[in-house]
């Protein structure tokens, strides 16, 4: 699974809880540069066997003040393993996907409260590392039915759609190739209840940083950078946030699986009033990804 994809979901899962009125937005800037040098393209020329196991863990802390008080630390991990099963005769690639061995802290009283969250099932990609279809079960239908329902929404790509002639060093992909607005939009309001539209500011980009050798195969190193801004109100709540994500991630050239450690920061500020409550909230976190590959 992406990083971006990943925080965008724990963004939906806890950053709706409240609301606010004023200067918490980041600035979107560029990390891109003048392109140079050949085109980089990632083959996507998986075969069956081959895969990937991820170790993801999210590491941080939560502070909010008003009418509650809060700081508490966040530690989430998740082991998600992905692995081709088939190849079709026109070249798509079906791969087996898992989601499991996930554990959350969120001070002493939540501790534990999301262990033993499996999804699994399956998904479709072209030739173009095109994400075509996804059938995915939740084991515990009121805990992980968003989650998986959000899975499935093809809006949300998980391998870099890169253009046919590929990318060159310094160039960019925007990241609504990767995340439609209208497709995180739908995400965003499903986990609000539906009850308020939320129309999100999300501006950011992959930009391609050159390639190094991972595990013994040619990998692509990607910058990501994302800005994610709200404001809202209405008679159930107001909200001002900003959110800010800054990482890399690498990729095999050869199958455009996830490949070595990468690691990511997420910065989040949110002021505001829902439920009769008001608080501030300040929160930063860090995203490592160790990826092992499989099937050689």
């Amino acid at each position: 699974m992406r990083p971006i994809v990943l925080v965008s979901l724990l963004l939906a899962s806890f950053a709706l809880a409240g609301c606010g009125d004023s200067g918490n937005s980041f600035e979107f800037r560029t990390i891109s540069a003048e392109p140079s040098g050949k085109h980089i393209k990632i083959a996507y020329a998986m075969k069956p066997g081959d895969g990937v196991r991820m170790t993801m863990q999210m590491n941080g802390r939560m502070k909010m003040t008003g009418t509650m008080d809060v700081d508490m630390p966040i530690d989430m991990s998740f082991t998600t393993t992905m692995r081709c099963t088939e190849v079709k005769s026109n070249g798509d690639k079906v791969l087996a996907m898992t989601i499991d061995a996930t554990a959350l802290n969120v001070g002493e009283e939540l501790s534990g409260a999301m262990e033993n969250m499996d999804i699994s099932g399956t998904l479709t990609l072209d030739k173009t590392g095109k994400v075509t279809s996804m059938d995915f079960d939740a084991s515990d239908p009121q805990i992980n039915a968003k989650i998986g329902q959000a899975l499935k929404n093809p809006g949300f790509q998980y391998f870099v759609p890169m253009p046919p002639e590929g990318m060159r060093v310094g160039e960019a992909l925007d990241l609504a190739k990767v995340m439609p607005a209208k497709a995180f939009e739908e995400l965003m309001n499903s986990a609000a209840g539906g009850s308020t539209s939320v129309k999100p500011d999300l501006r950011g980009e992959i930009v391609l940083l050159g390639t190094k050798n991972i595990d013994g195969e040619d990998a692509a190193e990607f910058g990501v950078n994302m800005v994610m801004n709200i404001k809202l109100e209405s008679e159930a709540m107001k909200m001002d946030m900003g959110m800010r994500v800054k990482g890399k991630q690498f990729c095999s050239l050869r199958t455009g699986l996830p490949a070595g450690t990468a690691t990511s920061t997420m910065e989040m500020r949110l002021d505001g009033a829902a439920a009769g409550m008001e608080y501030e909230s300040d929160s930063k976190m860090t995203l490592t990804i160790t990826c092992e590959p499989l099937g050689r």
